[in-house]
């Protein structure tokens, strides 16, 4: 059994809640900040599974609540996080040259960026892993 620092603070949650605002600021806390609290979490959820790796540790890790909801939570917390990053800086950029901020615009153009680049990070994947897998094959 692994051991893991003792924190202060806010208990560990067996399972983190999508609709639960703390537990996104919780997760970016482990994240930044307490990144063995990150693995005592995924370690308390399944002992077992906890040390196994590949595709088949992966899909059982996805049927257990607790690494579904940390699945879910991360990229929507990496939206949050971009989203207001995006705001902060245009308003930043609108106070420096005394403009108004056009505020659908910068959620169309945030919202474009993700697709985007969601999009070109699986398309960019699937041809490279085929052009790696016939050159190497």
């Amino acid at each position: 059994m692994p051991t893991f620092p003792a924190y202060h603070g806010l208990p560990l949650p067996e399972v983190l809640n999508p609709f639960n605002p703390r537990h996104y600021l919780m997760l970016l806390d482990w994240v930044f900040f307490k990144p063995s609290r990150l693995k005592q979490y995924l370690y308390r959820a399944d002992p077992e599974l906890y040390f196994q790796t590949g595709l088949r540790a992966f899909v059982a890790c996805l049927r257990l609540p607790a690494c579904r909801n940390l699945w879910l939570m991360t990229p929507l917390l990496a939206l949050l996080i971009s989203a207001l990053a995006s705001a902060l800086l245009a308003w930043a950029a609108s106070a420096a040259q005394a403009t108004e901020v056009q505020w659908v615009e910068l959620a169309f153009g945030v919202a474009w960026g993700v697709v985007w680049s969601v999009v070109m990070g699986v398309a960019l994947s699937v041809v490279g892993g085929m052009a790696w897998g016939v050159a190497w094959g």
